[in-house]
């Protein structure tokens, strides 16, 4: 290669220079192979001698009509397959990791000027970790027949319930009210607390509630509390505060049993096991506490709070795994101008959206769930004790 000119290292190549030497030399980095794919890594797992005896004794079983040996062999091949598949893609993301380990942005003289340019290795992407690599194996084309409701409530008798809880020494928030006021409509319209399957609804024992927290390191975690009409709103505050203390702490074993299984899932086998853990949890309500997976984990509804982030606002989809409802978020408690008696006044007031699930709902499942959950809203404090005592 030419030596460059003193004026060339002053000033940089121009925009035009940098695409045409990339175009005739390549990107300035290390050469780097693409990788195992993983259906060849999992094939891999099945040429050992010992597993090809194994299958060839499977098919050896079925045509002897020893069907219970040829399933006991099988199921042993695919095991052997599957943790073998998992330590061959935790040791080539290892080596991916080290070779990542750089800046991943660097100052550059280009067009006459500095100016910061992403590191090569940081364009061919980072793995995706917690809630988010979770995601991105379980969504796929928009085909979900979901509504979006909003409602602005005026927040005073919820302020009540958060000031009277505080006083008493237990942290209320506004998501505690609202996860409250959720159960008590789905009491009062029992058609939505129901799982449909095959075109038919079938009524759920109880009405549970699954609130989304934020644990540690921002990554986001659940709650489900079994039986909430039947709880105070400073009940549901207490419980979910020691859960989440457990979670943070990492004393939570059963989620921690979970966690542990969805990052040892290689991401192409991801979605195919959320699939089946949903089936079975939810479908053949299937309790799986060994491995973190209980029965019907998502329960009658789902509630998180955005306001927490610091959001007015915000909607929420509905995946395909949840088998709920209704989605409701709680945004952020604050002052707003209102029309009061013909007045414009200053009032807190409480943003609430929700995600509804159209296959469960028509508008008048809807106008009565609705003016239950605005009937607890405009007096929790009563609706509360009763439902507590």
């Amino acid at each position: 290669m030419a030596a460059a000119s003193p004026s060339v290292h002053a000033r940089g190549l121009s925009t035009g220079e940098v695409a045409l030497a990339r175009e005739r030399h390549g990107r300035n980095e290390l050469p780097r192979d693409r990788g195992t794919p993983a259906w060849r890594t999992f094939l891999r797992q099945l040429t050992s001698p010992l597993v090809l005896l194994m299958i060839a004794a499977t098919a050896v079983s079925v045509a002897l009509g020893e069907h219970l040996d040829a399933i006991a062999i099988a199921t042993v091949v695919v095991l052997n397959a599957v943790l073998g598949f998992v330590q061959d893609d935790r040791a080539e993301h290892a080596i991916f990791a080290l070779r990542t380990v750089t800046s991943p942005r660097a100052r550059a003289a280009q067009a006459g000027s500095a100016r910061r340019v992403l590191s090569p290795m940081t364009m061919h992407g980072k793995r995706l970790q917690g809630w988010r690599r979770v995601a991105a194996a379980m969504w796929h084309d928009a085909d979900d027949p979901q509504i979006f409701g909003r409602l602005e409530l005026d927040a005073r008798p919820v302020r009540r319930v958060i000031d009277e809880g505080r006083r008493a020494g237990v942290h209320v928030t506004a998501t505690h009210v609202v996860g409250c006021a959720v159960a008590h409509a789905l009491d009062k319209v029992p058609e939505l607390n129901v799982q449909i399957r095959h075109g038919r609804a079938y009524p759920r024992p109880t009405i549970d509630v699954f609130f989304i927290a934020a644990v540690a390191n921002g990554d986001l975690s659940g709650i489900k509390l079994v039986d909430v009409p039947h709880k105070s709103v400073t009940d549901v505050a207490r419980a979910l505060g020691e859960r989440a203390t457990a979670i943070k702490e990492g004393r939570d074993a059963a989620l921690g049993r979970s966690k542990w299984m969805m990052d040892a899932i290689p991401a192409p086998l991801l979605r195919p096991a959320l699939r089946a853990s949903a089936y079975l949890t939810q479908r053949l309500r299937v309790d799986l506490p060994r491995f973190g997976l209980p029965r019907s984990p998502f329960g009658s509804a789902m509630i998180s709070s955005v306001g927490m982030f610091g959001l007015p606002e915000g909607f929420a989809p509905l995946a395909w795994m949840y088998d709920v409802p209704l989605l409701v978020l709680v945004g952020e408690l604050a002052q707003r101008a209102v029309v009061e008696n013909g007045q414009v006044v200053a009032r807190e007031v409480l943003p609430i959206t929700a995600t509804i699930d159209h296959r469960y709902v028509d508008g008048w499942h809807l106008a009565r769930t609705f003016d239950a959950f605005r009937e607890y809203l405009g007096t929790p404090i009563r609706s509360a004790t009763r439902l507590g005592a």
